[in-house]
């Protein structure tokens, strides 16, 4: 195997996942729940804990997009996301690599005539617009529920319950990021 995949590779996750630190604990850094070195140090966690547990099932979803890819393909999808991405990034539109990545995949299948598994494509896009919304609809429901029960004197109990939630939240962005962008 060639390195011009890891090569691609890792140009891809320079550009996609640049920023993704201050995305994970910079809002838990800057309020000053975590101290800027615990903040690095849960995101690092996070990224190895996300790629090392998770990114291997990626692998299962290149294969259900495109059927047994050559190195070629594989290496001309990796371009092709580095010339999406950086266009997007001249023009400052954020794009999703899973988004991207995948598409790009169905794309090349289509093209090289192989047979879509159009079951799981069609979960997948049903997963990319239900569970931003299914998100939306509990945060919500949490907020309603939790802004409800605050009285005015467990206020400190409230907000040390609040610290704890978005050290959770940073940290599942961190796992998630290293399972998606750098798996």
């Amino acid at each position: 195997m060639s390195l011009v995949p890891f090569v691609l590779g890792f140009i891809l996750i320079a550009l996609v996942a640049g920023n993704n630190l201050s995305v994970c604990f910079g809002s838990v850094i800057t309020s000053r729940v975590l101290s800027r070195k615990y903040g690095i140090l849960l995101a690092i966690i996070g990224y190895a804990s996300g790629l090392l547990l998770q990114s291997s099932l990626l692998s299962t979803t290149i294969v259900q997009l495109m059927p047994n890819p050559t190195e070629f393909a594989m290496e001309s999808a990796l371009f092709i996301a580095i010339l999406i991405f950086v266009a997007s990034q001249l023009r400052k539109i954020p794009q999703s690599l899973s988004i991207t990545f995948s598409m790009i995949l169905v794309g090349m299948g289509i093209a090289a005539g192989t047979n879509l598994n159009l079951v799981f494509l069609f979960g997948v896009g049903v997963a990319w617009i239900l569970l931003p919304i299914l998100s939306f609809l509990i945060v919500l429901l949490f907020m309603k529920i939790e802004s409800t029960r605050k009285r005015d004197d467990h206020i400190w109990s409230y907000l040390r319950l609040l610290k704890v939630i978005l050290i959770f939240a940073s940290f599942f962005v961190a796992f998630t990021l290293g399972a998606n962008t750098i798996g």
